[in-house]
């Protein structure tokens, strides 16, 4: 009799530990994570040409735009902004709608939904080329690509860098067309972290190398 009752209080512990996992389950699935399943729509970005471009998106209250690197899912009610970024050799044209604007916000979404970038092929001949001295502990980018001081990039036109200031403190960048005597110099403050814009205006009249250097100055 009492190896009966130990039985059946072990099935009875048995199916109550099976209950809760059970329940544990059932309240940790993936899509619960984001919002139930019915809340989410896929978002997927292409590019034409497809080796001409790349995207960046974001949401709020992200830390940092995302690369895409296929297609991914949000909220319905999250207010979702896109860039796309040309790869070398090729100018960004319009989005699908006709939108100029590499950058945009397109807010929420009612449903599954595509975007497509197109990009135009530019010569060479007619980019101008970028080289950068970049003092240390400095982090730039265009177009979210990282930029090595010393590596020659190339733009169409006016470059929109961003700096990440190492510490608190001022950048300075000056830049110059040794053949057409053309210079231009920008300047930003911030904390630690803080990523900075930077243009560099490019003239027409420019033809060599575009030099750059930024430099930085901590704060006393």
């Amino acid at each position: 009799m009492a190896k009966e009752l130990y039985l059946i209080i072990l099935a009875a512990v048995a199916g109550v530990a099976l209950f809760f996992a059970g329940a544990y389950v059932l309240d940790h699935s993936p899509n619960d994570e984001d919002g139930d399943a019915d809340d989410m729509v896929t978002i997927t970005l292409t590019v034409v040409p497809s080796d001409a471009g790349t995207f960046t998106w974001s949401i709020p209250g992200m830390a940092a735009p995302k690369n895409y690197n296929g297609p991914f899912q949000i909220k319905k009610t999250d207010d979702l902004t896109m860039t796309a970024s040309p790869e070398t050799g090729y100018r960004f044209e319009a989005w699908f709608d006709g939108q100029r604007d590499a950058s945009r916000n397109v807010g929420t979404h009612t449903g599954n939904t595509e975007y497509t970038a197109y990009f135009l092929t530019v010569r060479i001949d007619d980019m101008v080329t970028i080289i950068l001295t970049i003092q240390e502990g400095l982090e730039v980018e265009y177009h979210g690509k990282a930029i090595e001081s010393g590596v020659p990039f190339y733009v169409p036109g006016d470059a929109d860098l961003l700096i990440k200031l190492p510490d608190t403190g001022t950048f300075t960048m000056t830049y110059k067309d040794p053949n057409a005597g053309g210079e231009g110099t920008r300047e930003g403050s911030g904390n630690k972290g803080d990523v900075l814009p930077a243009k560099i205006c490019v003239s027409p009249e420019w033809s060599g190398d575009v030099t750059v250097s930024i430099t930085f100055v901590k704060d006393e």
